[in-house]
């Protein structure tokens, strides 16, 4: 409520200024003119922002039950990879993701599908400096459950923040939403699983536990 109600008044504010303007009976005025477009294209970055914050508490409070489907993991992952194929190709992304045989499981697609684009989308972002950018993704099956291991050779993520990055609208990235790992968290939890982090000098892994 207090991030909605600070993004509406500079919005209110701004349309009621600009409207004031506008009934103004001035001559072609380029100063005035100037004003005008700057106002509006503050009002749209800020509706926009708005837009977006909306959404992303829907996804967290709206989350529906899993509708889970036998699904074969190893091909939910390669087609998430292709969608990230440009993105890959101009960071020169090495991708390393081998697997020598199907894993058939019960789970929603479509949820996580948007679990392994978030984790791409942290990992590209973590490339900003890394010479040779490097994601491997392994599957590791027992009896009981199937783990997924997501890892990268980015910046990594320090000790001050890790014990945050699943907090709902944490975020260290100048645009992000602050919800990705969030919403994987409940999404894996929702299908009687979990997601966790380990990491070492030079690697982050994001683990994915179906059980």
């Amino acid at each position: 409520s207090h991030e909605i109600i600070n993004t509406i008044t500079p919005i209110s504010s701004l349309a009621g200024n600009l409207e004031t303007l506008l009934k103004e009976e001035v001559s072609t005025d380029e100063e005035m003119y100037a004003e005008l477009s700057h106002g509006l294209q503050i009002i749209n970055k800020r509706s926009a922002h708005l837009t977006e914050f909306v959404d992303t508490y829907r996804k967290l409070t709206e989350l529906p039950q899993p509708k889970k489907e036998s699904c074969d993991l190893v091909g939910l992952i390669t087609q998430t990879l292709d969608l990230f194929a440009s993105q890959f190709e101009e960071k020169q992304v090495h991708i390393e993701f081998e697997a020598s045989q199907n894993h058939i499981l019960p789970l929603d697609q479509h949820q996580i599908e948007q679990v392994f684009i978030n984790l791409f989308s942290n990992s590209l972002n973590a490339f900003c400096n890394t010479e040779k950018p490097q994601i491997q993704i392994e599957i590791q099956k027992d009896k009981l459950r199937t783990q997924v291991r997501v890892t990268d050779n980015g910046v990594g993520i320090s000790t001050e923040i890790k014990d945050k990055i699943f907090v709902p609208y944490f975020t260290t990235r100048k645009n992000g939403s602050g919800i990705g790992l969030t919403l994987s968290k409940s999404i894996m939890e929702a299908h009687g699983g979990g997601i966790y982090l380990k990491q070492n000098d030079t690697h982050t892994s994001f683990v994915l536990v179906f059980v």
